[in-house]
């Protein structure tokens, strides 16, 4: 009995002695795999383009000789012995060990040596299409301030088009009214309002002199965010904006990197966009004829008649006017005579192609 006892004891305390043994062994065991898990989820998200700290430590394969070229590790697989299987991790190690022997900063001076991309032509992807036979005269009717007044705008977009209708920025529920102004066939522009000379007042939101660079890249931003599909952004007012070189580069480069043309209202003749936005590559382009600053209907008919011959001795014309009483009735029976008269009316992206030297993309042979 005391034997058997001694038995069970002794067996008891054997199998203390072989836990007290396998648990440090399964300690080390866990340890060691937590460590590899580890190391394989650092191997995973690594980026190989910063290998800096731990890709050295973790990446580097079995190198030949220090003249070998860097490539000649990658395909060390292939020549891994059948005793000894390669890691599946080994690819992804050669691969970090490559870039790894790459100067640290490397991408950093390949992306600042690309050159600039030539900036997307949003211009041109929302202009209407219009096909006119070459050699015909052409004009192109803008009217701008649209979108404040909704009952002469509603008006204005039920004309025959093409018209290029510019909308304030500052206007309310402009995407809805510019949808239903391109449904109907015109082109849209974007009417920005800058600072005027004297004491006339641009509106809400309008870029001034004194504002900082931080706050009118502010204002740009929100102007150009407020609707899409249009070609072009005009100046409202600005006559003493558009005359100052320096802001005048920081509005120029905003429409650059929008990718839509700038048309000059030309408010005053100190405006210098015409100079300034072909030498910062930004496409320009200026009004010819203001066509209803007198509001009679018989000075709106003798603009537009004077705007058709201008057409006709220069090839095109860029007329621009508002919606008005007397201007849209002037229009309403204009645009009913066009089939007799000889220059074409046309979206102002028509006349732009012209000007920049891209008239290919919307002219035809007769």
């Amino acid at each position: 009995m005391a034997r058997h006892a001694r038995h069970g004891e002794g067996g008891k305390s054997r199998g203390a002695g072989a836990s007290k043994w396998r648990w440090p062994t399964r300690a080390l065991l866990g340890a060691a795999g937590v460590a590899f898990a580890a190391g394989l989820g650092v191997g995973m998200i690594l980026d190989p383009i910063n290998p800096t700290g731990p890709v050295a430590s973790i990446s580097r394969p079995p190198q030949g000789p220090a003249s070998e070229p860097t490539g000649a590790a990658v395909p060390a697989r292939t020549a891994t012995p059948r005793s000894a299987p390669a890691s599946p991790l080994s690819p992804i190690r050669s691969v970090m060990a490559h870039l790894a022997t790459r100067p640290l900063g490397w991408q950093r001076i390949a992306l600042a040596s690309a050159p600039d991309p030539a900036p997307r032509q949003v211009w041109a992807e929302n202009a209407v299409r219009h096909l006119v036979p070459l050699g015909t005269p052409m004009i192109a009717i803008i009217l701008e301030d649209m979108g404040l007044d909704r009952p002469r705008s509603e008006r204005a977009t039920r004309l025959p088009g093409p018209l290029t209708l510019s909308y304030l920025s500052y206007a309310d529920d402009l995407i809805a009214q510019t949808g239903s102004a391109r449904a109907r066939g015109h082109e849209l522009m974007l009417h920005l309002p800058m600072e005027p000379e004297g004491d006339a007042d641009p509106g809400p939101s309008a870029l001034l002199k004194k504002m900082s660079d931080v706050e009118l890249h502010e204002r740009i931003d929100f102007a150009l965010g407020r609707f899409p599909g249009f070609v072009a952004v005009n100046n409202h007012m600005g006559s003493r904006f558009t005359a100052d070189p320096s802001r005048m580069c920081l509005v120029l480069g905003a429409i650059r990197r929008s990718g839509h043309l700038f048309l000059d209202s030309l408010t005053t003749p100190r405006a210098i966009a015409l100079s300034l936005g072909p030498k910062m590559g930004v496409p320009t382009i200026a009004r010819d004829v203001f066509f209803d600053d007198v509001g009679s209907q018989e000075e709106v008919w003798f603009r537009l008649l004077k705007a058709e011959q201008i057409a006709e001795t220069k090839g095109a014309v860029i007329a621009i006017g508002h919606p008005r009483d007397a201007t849209l009735t002037v229009l309403e029976d204009w645009i009913a005579e066009r089939g007799n008269r000889s220059a074409e009316l046309v979206p102002v992206s028509a006349i732009a192609r012209v000007r920049l030297g891209q008239q290919q993309l919307v002219m035809i042979k007769p």
